[in-house]
């Protein structure tokens, strides 16, 4: 079984596994030698009943579907026969994922922010223009690499996706599909029914907690209130008084609860952002070390208070 594979396996007959770099209810990921002895990061089944293997198998075929920079790509997938599991390849990343670099950070400034948050608008957009939607967003899976001194941010894990044209229907009735501080409403009543703009919304809570430094919701317990109780997300410059209104606004077109009136598709709420930053900002190129957490002068900041939109097309008109 995979959870009990040796420590220098073969997976595959080809990838040498060097160790355990990450867990998840569905599987393990190693770090291992490709053949030619180059770094692979191999993750390898451990949820081993059907659901678990039906995910599985969808995943490597979901992933096939999209080519972009700011996608995590699958290199090669098989079944190893000594443990008869599946198991896929991707490029091993020694970044981090964004949640880590929060932990570090707090609150990130517009200048850091942005221009990540568009990397990961480019990657879904992506995922979006193939038919798939991630329903998982968050930032554990948002994972940044640098290569020569610029940090690429990639979309990971397509574990619970969904995607046209293929069969089955994995999700039980009732069941909650992704994590309360980022799913959408309309998410955690039906996530078989969602569209992009279930996605636009977990973008947008990434986007708030990378202002903020904290997610919009402390805990599950207040993500449900929020649904019964069908409040409004809090307000960004109240937990972020410095941030520019123009920016706030685009958060908050985000995360609208009527589906209609969000964002409707991650390549606007891109556009927004970039219009409220600066083309400049909204594109410059990073470094790790340009990745850092809000100054106390700027958090003795107090920028004008912004009205939240009830409608995404209301920052069309200024």
């Amino acid at each position: 079984m995979a959870d009990s594979i040796p420590p220098n396996a073969l997976i595959g007959d080809r990838y040498a596994l060097r160790g355990v770099i990450g867990e998840g209810a569905m599987g393990v990921v190693h770090e291992a030698a490709d053949p030619e002895g180059r770094p692979v990061a191999v993750k390898v089944l451990v949820r081993t009943d059907a659901e678990g293997l039906a995910r599985f198998r969808r995943e490597i075929e979901v992933c096939a579907r999209i080519e972009h920079p700011n996608v995590v790509p699958v290199l090669d997938h098989g079944v190893d026969e000594a443990i008869g599991v599946p198991y896929f390849v991707m490029p091993l990343l020694r970044g981090g994922d964004l949640s880590v670099h929060m932990k570090r950070t707090g609150a990130m400034p517009v200048e850091v922010t942005a221009p990540l948050v568009v990397q990961a608008c480019r990657g879904v957009a992506a995922a979006h223009q193939a038919g798939v939607i991630h329903r998982d967003i968050k930032p554990s899976n948002l994972i940044l690499e640098e290569t020569d001194g610029q940090v690429t941010l990639l979309v990971a894990d397509f574990g619970l996706a969904t995607a046209e044209g293929l069969g089955g229907k994995l999700t039980r009735s009732g069941a909650l599909l992704g994590t309360p501080h980022y799913i959408s409403p309309e998410q955690s009543t039906d996530p078989k029914a969602v569209d992009a703009r279930a996605d636009v919304w977990s973008l947008g809570m990434v986007l708030f907690q990378m202002l903020a430094g904290a997610p919009a919701f402390a805990n599950a317990g207040v993500f449900m209130s929020f649904l019964v109780q069908k409040k409004g997300v809090p307000p960004l410059q109240d937990v972020a008084p410095w941030i520019d209104g123009r920016i706030a606004r685009v958060v908050h077109a985000a995360l609208i609860r009527a589906i209609d009136a969000r964002w409707p598709d991650v390549g606007e709420l891109l556009l927004g952002l970039e219009m409220a930053v600066g083309f400049d900002v909204a594109r410059r190129k990073l470094s790790l070390g340009d990745i850092v957490g809000v100054g106390e002068a700027t958090r003795g900041l107090v920028a004008p208070r912004a009205e939240i939109p009830q409608h995404w097309d209301e920052l069309l008109r200024g």
